[in-house]
């Protein structure tokens, strides 16, 4: 699973244990029952009226209360799906998520405790929530006792307990917002203890695109006068993203087009981009991936492969081949077609789950490296 914000993982067995550790936790953490998720009291009174043909009046007051009969936030709950002993080890605390939460923590810009118990509005917003909580379950564990998230759930799951505060106290002898404040000091002190040598070597770029959360892939225009990269821009969403120009004469970003995450290859000698989006233009009407040229002086898109599931495409030097990772059945493997998309070759034959990223040509255009993940982590091939 390719995931911008987290590692390589063993995804299907990750998916599969998280998903099946929320059915066991929220069910535990049940004050009631799966049937009687929550319930209302209220009070109505009506206006003193009585007819022959009316019992009476319409209703004047009405005072509602919501009362939830399960209380976990969102933290604790994808906090705890997502974390896992060593036996297991489907997923785990990786380098993506610690750069995330290790610039929160720098920059003192960390989720506030209200704020890791709900979803955010943004994609980068909702990962946080996942992200924080991840770390947190880790903090909590590791300092207190595996234990103690058990112990934690089972107190949410008491009719007389309504806020994972209280089943804190309970558990861990301190309120949410103390646990809190001892974890996020301790980040904050461990990161800066950790980047001492980097602060103190530090080396500054220009920053020339300050908008988006999510800028990828930039490669130099054939003439270098501008950069080419893909980005949500303004957008709440990864799934918005669409490919940009940033003109260094100019000095102003550009949309070229919309749709496109993937990474994207110059065609030589051309002004000419491939790139790979997601259609349902195929017999099935399913969401899959395949290639397509743009040309920049024309302005049109050309589809040129038809139901491949191929992304991550890349030209060779001499501009008449075409490398790129297909997938099929959860197992990735590399591909090679003619500019044209013509004359599909299958390179590699991985057929376990594997996963491929981002195959190039090298230099000399005789072989083809690309990322390589078994289970987790990447290695290159």
């Amino acid at each position: 699973l390719d995931f911008d914000l987290r590692g390589s993982h063993n995804w299907l067995r990750n998916v599969i244990s998280h998903e099946f550790t929320h059915m066991v936790q929220i069910q535990a953490a049940m004050k009631i029952g799966r049937t009687i998720p929550a319930f209302y009291l209220q009070f109505l009174n009506y206006e003193d009226k009585r007819r022959p043909d009316i019992l009476y009046g319409f209703p004047n007051f009405i005072a509602s209360y919501p009362v939830a009969t399960i209380n976990m936030p969102a933290w604790f709950a994808e906090g705890t799906a997502q974390y896992m002993r060593k036996e297991f080890d489907y997923d785990n605390w990786d380098s993506h998520r610690d750069m995330i939460l290790r610039s929160y923590a720098l920059d003192d810009k960390m989720l506030t405790w209200n704020q890791m118990g709900v979803f955010s509005k943004t994609s980068l917003g909702s990962e946080s929530v996942y992200n924080s909580g991840f770390a947190l379950t880790r903090y909590i564990s590791q300092k207190y006792g595996e234990d103690k998230l058990r112990e934690i759930t089972q107190k949410l799951g008491k009719i007389t307990n309504f806020t994972i505060d209280a089943a804190f106290k309970d558990v861990l002898g301190k309120d949410g917002n103390e646990i809190y404040d001892e974890w996020s000091s301790f980040l904050k002190s461990d990161y800066t203890k950790r980047i001492a040598e980097v602060k103190e070597n530090e080396v500054k770029g220009n920053l020339i695109v300050e908008e988006g959360f999510g800028n990828f892939y930039p490669i130099y225009s054939p003439d270098n006068k501008a950069v080419y990269f893909i980005s949500n821009g303004g957008s709440d969403y990864f799934g918005t993203s669409a490919l940009y120009k940033y003109n260094f004469e100019k000095k102003e970003k550009e949309l070229v087009k919309s749709g496109i995450r993937s990474t994207f290859s110059f065609i030589r000698d051309s002004n000419k981009i491939i790139y790979a989006k997601l259609s349902q233009d195929n017999p099935k009407w399913t969401n899959i991936h395949d290639l397509y040229v743009y040309d920049l002086n024309e302005e049109e898109e050309t589809r040129i492969t038809f139901g491949l599931r191929a992304n991550n495409p890349s030209v060779s030097k001499d501009g008449k081949k075409i490398v790129f990772l297909f997938q099929k059945d959860g197992t990735s493997n590399v591909g090679l077609v003619d500019i044209d998309g013509k004359n599909f070759k299958r390179l590699t034959f991985f057929e376990n789950g594997e996963q491929i990223f981002n195959p190039k040509f090298s230099p000399g255009g005789n072989s083809i490296i690309f990322g390589y993940s078994y289970h987790q982590g990447r290695d290159i091939a």
